[in-house]
């Protein structure tokens, strides 16, 4: 999990510790941040989020492994809460 934060509309959407999974929709591969961006542009692609393991999302977990870890003022809501159903 590469991408720690995500937004939708200018809004944040869903964070880490959940897993936010960007993937090439023609061969399924996972895309990662870590490349040249003109490696991915233009590629059609799915975001996927993923609850974390449950140990991550313990206070101890999301301090370690939370948006305020990495600097950002944001709280961590679980990925159900921010997207129900």
């Amino acid at each position: 999990n590469e991408f720690l934060i995500s937004w939708l509309d200018e809004r944040r959407y869903v964070t880490c510790p959940d897993l936010i999974c960007v993937i090439d929709v023609k061969t399924g591969r996972g895309l990662s941040n870590w490349v040249d961006l003109k490696d991915n542009l233009g590629k059609e692609v799915a975001v996927v989020g993923v609850a974390s393991a449950d140990i991550w999302r313990r206070p101890r977990g999301i301090e370690i492994f939370g948006p305020k870890h990495f600097d950002f003022d944001i709280e961590y809501v679980p990925l159900e809460r921010v997207h129900p159903g």
